[in-house]
């Protein structure tokens, strides 16, 4: 920005290594769409850099914007991430990660995508603690839905229109990357039966998809690799990398849409 905007930030990581991964890591922090910093990503780039990838982590505008101008923040970060990788002859494919917001903004970043913008489609999202839509279902958590009518910019009963235009589950379509959910068995916040609506409606697209269920993981309990089950995740997304690079270095000349990655 110019001049700097301190709530717009981007940060990128090259590992030492000579060879990269094909693919970079995009890191999206959670927050409740109003809170949150880059710097929560911290611990997962360190070790992913440990395995040869490029990450890179953004902040983007928490403050008098709506979700939407989040994803506007979260794309621009993305032009100056191609920009920025490009220019040192780095893999310019990448597999966006998001946690609780951050994960509802991957998902509607990437899944409302037109197909002539001009950044390159990822080839996978992951995503923990993840809202696949904006509409309210029964016993909603109160505070997540008042952070979700505020970020939304008006209350659902002024617009439901609006709200469902913020649900990722609304924009699966035949050009959907990849999408695997590391769900946890004790989430309080978004049902696991939204997001296995959401897997259903991308296997009627014919689209890869991916639940995995961690007994003993809370809402947002993937930001460290210290306890068992965040091991066992990491293990998990480690082979889901794996398997995007296989596909990002086999596709790396195919269109966006025909871009994706398997996991099994």
């Amino acid at each position: 920005d110019d001049p700097p905007n301190p709530q717009r930030a981007l940060e990128i990581f090259v590992p030492e290594t000579a060879t990269p991964r094909p693919v970079a890591v995009y890191f999206v922090h959670g927050g409740g769409w109003l809170g949150g910093s880059r710097t929560g990503c911290h611990t997962l780039v360190w070790h992913l850099l440990q395995d040869g990838y490029v990450c890179a982590s953004v902040d983007y505008r928490l403050k008098g914007v709506t979700a939407w101008d989040q994803v506007d923040d979260i794309r621009q970060g993305q032009r100056l991430l191609e920009q920025r990788l490009r220019s040192r002859g780095l893999p310019t494919q990448f597999v966006m990660h998001g946690g609780s917001a951050g994960a509802h903004l991957v998902l509607l970043d990437a899944l409302s995508r037109p197909a002539d913008l001009d950044i390159t489609l990822p080839v996978g999202l992951s995503v923990t603690s993840a809202a696949v839509t904006f509409e309210p279902w029964p016993d909603i958590f109160p505070h997540v839905w008042e952070n979700m009518q505020i970020i939304a910019g008006k209350p659902f009963a002024e617009d439901p229109q609006r709200y469902r235009e913020l649900s990722p589950i609304h924009h699966v379509s035949d050009r959907s990357p990849a999408t695997f959910f590391l769900d946890a068995g004790n989430e309080h916040m978004f049902p696991h039966d939204l997001n296995e609506a959401f897997a259903e409606k991308m296997r009627q697209h014919g689209r890869p998809v991916e639940r995995k269920v961690y007994a003993n993981g809370e809402h947002g309990f993937f930001y460290s690799v210290e306890r068992n089950v965040q091991k066992q995740a990491m293990a998990d997304w480690r082979r889901f990398l794996d398997d995007c690079c296989k596909r990002a270095a086999q596709s790396a000349t195919s269109t966006p849409s025909s871009t994706g990655c398997q996991h099994s």
